[in-house]
């Protein structure tokens, strides 16, 4: 019995695993050909393209260790498939981010309810 329910969760976690490894390894192919050639003159473009580049690649490393079943694969994998949650708002803090770089944190001081008059 012990030996069927660790099977079952190996096919669940290869199953992230290849997620992973398919759209890191995609990314950091479409990364390098839609932003390399736009970015030969300009240093801060081909800096940004090699850290998206490097992102994807980092999430099919860690697709590949999740596929051999590392212990720390787990913990990046749950960070990096956390990352892609695309908003999440509450009236103090607002977050909007994707894997590419659109980013966006925003932190409420005041909050006001209607208006005073």
């Amino acid at each position: 019995m012990i030996l069927r329910i660790k099977t079952k969760w190996l096919w669940v976690s290869r199953f992230f695993a290849a997620a992973l490894i398919v759209g890191g390894l995609g990314g950091t192919l479409i990364s390098i050909l839609t932003t390399y050639p736009l970015s030969l003159h300009n240093w801060i473009k081909l800096f940004s393209a090699a850290a998206l580049a490097a992102l994807y690649f980092f999430t099919a490393v860690i697709g590949v260790a999740l596929w051999k079943n590392k212990n720390y694969a787990k913990t990046w994998a749950a960070i990096l498939f956390a990352l892609q949650v695309p908003i999440f708002s509450s009236p103090s803090l607002s977050y909007n981010g994707s894997r590419a770089w659109p980013l966006s944190v925003s932190v409420a001081t005041e909050t006001t309810i209607g208006s005073l008059s």
